[in-house]
């Protein structure tokens, strides 16, 4: 028997939650490489306008992806659960990366030992809970290693606190 690791579907979509934007993963060959394309749009009057495309650094893309009111894009982990060099990568509204974090750039921050990140993970391998914006729409919130990691959507820098 062959172990196999299910592949993602060839396009997926994240739309924020405001509908004014909406992001796109996808594979240009259907998966036969890891390579991922990304695509930002606005929406609105049941149109669709590209704001940028560009290969996306994700093996097979992003695990998640979610999409600010203001268009700014947050990738976590690559589609495979393993350690990713890019476990957390947020991209402005016009295709800039902004910030890459490696799984153990995060754990530096967050001052815990590795063991804590995996006892703790119940989303992949470093999230207890599904990622949120702040009510403000500013900040991005992960809660990981009885910790929150909170990711600043203008400046990229993070910051850990108690949860």
């Amino acid at each position: 028997m062959r172990d196999t690791i299910a592949r993602p579907p060839v396009r997926r979509e994240f739309v924020s939650a405001n509908g004014k934007f909406e992001f796109t993963v996808s594979s240009v060959d259907n998966w036969k490489t890891f390579a991922a394309v990304g695509t930002l749009a606005s929406r609105g009057a049941g149109e669709q306008h590209p704001l940028w495309q560009h290969p996306i650094a994700n093996r097979q893309g992003p695990r998640r992806a979610m999409v600010s009111n203001e268009g700014a894009v947050v990738l976590v982990d690559d589609w495979l659960n393993t350690p990713s060099p890019q476990a957390l990568t947020l991209i402005n509204a016009s295709g800039a990366t902004v910030a890459i974090y490696s799984l153990d750039s995060l754990i530096t921050a967050l001052r815990v030992p590795r063991r804590s990140i995996s006892e703790h993970a119940v989303i992949g391998i470093w999230l207890s809970r599904e990622p949120e914006f702040t009510s403000d729409g500013q900040r991005m919130v992960f809660h990981t290693a009885g910790k929150l990691l909170t990711l600043d959507l203008a400046s990229g820098r993070i910051l850990a606190s108690a949860s």
